[in-house]
């Protein structure tokens, strides 16, 4: 039986970052995940850039190259990750603009 690094390859960290509703050139990170080294991982979603800074595009050559991942570029207003799912515009609400900043 093969242990899954030696099914999948040496494994690497993918940071997802979406811009935000209110705020098109503030980019947060949505998600983090392990992928294989093989995979193309989206960092800049919604966008284009080269860490660690991304450029909002919106268009649709700019939607996430993953089947997992739900995100209307054009109108962000909710973003899903498999099951999960964030409503970003209800999450605005709870915060202040301080509590985006780390």
């Amino acid at each position: 039986m093969k242990s899954k690094k030696e099914e999948w390859g040496t494994p690497k960290l993918c940071i997802n970052r979406v811009p935000a509703p209110w705020d098109n050139d503030f980019f947060y990170v949505a998600a983090m995940k392990c992928i294989p080294y093989w995979e193309n991982c989206d960092k800049c979603m919604c966008g284009r850039g080269k860490d660690p800074k991304c450029y909002f595009k919106g268009h649709k050559e700019s939607q996430p190259d993953d089947d997992r991942v739900r995100v209307k570029c054009k109108k962000l207003k909710n973003i899903k990750f498999g099951d999960e799912k964030l409503n970003l515009k209800k999450l605005r609400k709870k915060n202040t603009d301080s509590d985006w900043i780390f």
